[in-house]
């Protein structure tokens, strides 16, 4: 090996699968002991993008695919893309094209075939393995009516696998119909998918399924319908994860060698570097593994199973407890996160605290100007620059002030080069996002078996960044919307205790919305803060005029700044919003916003009372003729039977109020108002 420090970057999607976690785990074996630095991007996706792109959840999951951009911040020698993962939700139609980004460094293409402009293409022998399994249920057990789930359909592993049981199946004279194929994501949640086959196919006699994830989804769907696999139907899978020899009859699949894979790719990345002739493309060997589930009758003991000898009882004690322990430090961390979220450096201090905690060796965040607002509908627009808010080596770490935070543009890179003498370093990255907002990228030096805690342990970040980004732009936000109530002389309009405007001023400012976007959908919102009158004689008007503050705040966040929002009553607040997309998502995310913005207040306020914030909508088109008082009272109505489902009181109970003295508080920064004691009814 020469004396060069080489810098490899890995890409990889869907990480909680088990191929690709077996790939990770043997690129990070082979290059631990190696000269080299490499940094992960580590993708995933959910279900929802194969089964609905309008899917809230998907909106939140879509922030995933922009991970592997951040290798513009980069320059690599080498490059390893496991793309057969990393696009199974980005629906890419034109592979050459999206490749071309990474045709500056040579690439080594995991999992397809398209060939990259320097370097080479490794994938498994989809096809073989496939075929041969189709063609053991037609000629061994003399099965005609078989079914194929199969993975995405523009994905590589996927086209070939469906190749092999077409080919199987029509040169045997057995009869294919669109009925008979149904598409899947690869994960187990397609439960629904493997009834619509089903119901859609009466009599079948076998289920071929593209990968063993949703295999175990057929047997599930097979015992609700009392079929026993293996004797009523057969089922097959593909990859040969550990769980297929404890599904129930153990499952007939085909291995697919992932370690094998993850090794080859770290060894002939290393190889092409040094010079060497590495072969244009790669086949890694795939072996059928016969078990019962196809209707074979093979003995236990000549039974071909994945070994369980590293999972002992105190193996499965010590994960889970690992688990919980992981699990309860989250929801601790934001709290302390949010208690200290007015304060930069304090903020970012107990962030770099928590990780050293949780033995991260070294991390970096680095953070976009803004946050960037990432949906499936808009896209996505990243800066070329990022900046360097926090780094930490051991127990040490230091935090940047704003204006000192180092900047970091196109291929000045996120990672240092270590010193030859050095062993290699490997590090994993992870987005702080929360909802729609991303604001950056997390650097973490750890072990490739810690990834599930640092993802959940990123979300939490996210979370909390989230609340120190509202925290420390409130005063701003202030600013600007009186700012904004002087240029449309709005100042005689505005409520004094919570800045919004007053009735008079926002059913103006509704009324001038409605006619100036004719024809544009919209919703009036009518939120009502649950419990004034409670609030007000149990604990002091201080305290009402608290929570009326901190309602107002939730609702002018989900509003957002430039919409009509007002205080129209003592406890009663009327806003309106376009509606841009599709109306029931539109209304439905606003309101589960509410619900976890008042969630975390109330979990981080100290306060012996719940907030609670009732909503009414009505949506409607906008134009000339719109009479708002007809709007007002049908909203009323929504808001009525809202309030039905509200808490019957909002004092808490003896055990969650000491849980509630155990909290920092919620310092909402406002002069203490009298408010209107307004009957809530």
């Amino acid at each position: 090996m020469s004396d060069k420090r080489w810098k490899i970057g890995v890409f990889l999607g869907n990480v909680h699968f088990a191929h690709p976690r077996a790939m990770l785990s043997a690129l990070e074996d082979y290059f631990r002991d190696k000269p080299v630095d490499v940094l992960y991007f580590l993708g995933t996706e959910s279900v929802s993008f194969v089964n609905n792109l309008t899917d809230v959840q998907a909106q939140f999951d879509y922030q995933y695919l922009s991970i592997y951009d951040y290798e513009k911040f980069e320059e690599f020698d080498f490059i390893i893309l496991a793309f057969g993962n990393m696009n199974i939700a980005q629906g890419i139609d034109n592979k050459m094209q999206y490749l071309q980004k990474f045709a500056h460094v040579p690439c080594a293409i995991l999992q397809d075939e398209t060939t990259p402009a320097k370097g080479f293409n490794i994938i498994s022998d989809n096809y073989g393995a496939m075929k041969q399994i189709v063609d053991h249920l037609i000629e061994f057990h003399e099965l005609e009516n078989i079914l194929l789930l199969c993975g995405p359909e523009h994905n590589e592993d996927s086209i070939q696998r469906r190749q092999a049981y077409l080919e199987s199946m029509i040169s045997h004279g057995c009869a294919v119909s669109d009925t008979m194929i149904r598409y899947g994501d690869y994960t187990e949640n397609v439960d629904d998918i493997a009834a619509e086959l089903l119901d859609m196919n009466r009599g079948a006699q076998a289920i071929v399924c593209a990968n063993d994830e949703m295999a175990s989804a057929v047997y599930r769907e097979c015992e609700k319908r009392g079929l026993r696999v293996g004797e009523d139907i057969a089922v097959t899978g593909f990859d040969d994860i550990p769980m297929a020899s404890f599904l129930n009859p153990p499952l007939t699949t085909a291995r697919q060698e992932s370690r094998q894979m993850g090794e080859m790719a770290a060894r002939l990345a290393l190889e092409y570097l040094e010079g060497a002739e590495v072969p244009a493309i790669t086949r890694v060997p795939t072996t059928v593994i016969m078990r019962n589930s196809c209707g074979c009758k093979v003995p236990e003991e000549k039974m071909e199973l994945v070994s369980a000898k590293d999972e002992s009882v105190a193996g499965v004690v010590d994960d889970f407890r690992r688990v919980w322990n992981y699990a309860m430090m989250g929801p601790i961390i934001t709290r302390e996160l949010v208690s200290v979220s007015d304060n930069v450096i304090s903020f970012f201090s107990r962030m770099a605290e928590c990780l050293i905690d949780m033995k991260v060796r070294s991390s970096a965040l680095f953070v976009q100007k803004e946050a960037m607002i990432n949906t499936v509908e808009s896209g996505y627009s990243m800066d070329d620059d990022v900046y360097l808010v926090f780094e930490q080596q051991g127990e040490k770490y230091r935090v940047y002030e704003r204006e000192e935070s180092p900047r970091i543009g196109l291929k000045r890179g996120l990672i240092q080069r270590g010193g030859i003498e050095d062993k290699g370093k490997q590090y994993f990255t992870f987005l702080i996002f929360d909802g729609e907002r991303q604001y950056g990228i997390l650097i973490l030096e750890t072990d490739a078996e810690d990834i599930p805690y640092m993802y959940l342990m990123s979300l939490h970040f996210g979370t909390a960044f989230h609340f120190h980004e509202i925290n420390n732009s409130v005063r701003e936000e202030r600013t600007n919307l009186i700012n904004q109530n002087a240029r449309l002389s709005f100042s005689a309009h505005s409520d004094s205790l919570t800045s919004l405007l007053n009735r008079r001023g926002v059913e103006e400012l509704i009324r001038k919305t409605i006619v100036e976007n004719e024809g544009i959908r919209a919703c009036i919102m009518i939120g009502d803060l649950d419990h004034l009158k409670e609030i007000n004689d149990t604990y002091g008007h201080s305290e009402g005029d608290f929570a009326i503050k901190a309602c107002s705040e939730v609702l002018r966040r989900v509003i957002g700044d430039h919409a009509p929002l007002g205080r129209i009553g003592g406890d009663e607040f009327l806003g309106m919003f376009l509606v841009y997309d599709k109306e029931e998502q539109e209304v439905g995310r606003r309101l589960a916003d509410v619900k976890l913005s008042v969630d975390l207040f109330n979990a981080v306020s100290g306060k012996p009372y719940y907030l609670g914030i009732s909503i009414g909508t009505i949506c409607f088109d906008c134009g000339p003729d719109v009479v708002l008082e007809s709007l007002i009272r049908e909203a009323d109505v929504s808001l009525y039977e809202a309030k039905k489902k509200r808490r019957s009181t909002i004092k808490r109970s003896e055990e969650e109020l000491i849980m509630a003295e155990n909290a920092e508080g919620y310092d909402s920064g406002y002069p203490e108002f009298g408010n209107e004691d307004d009957d809530e009814e």
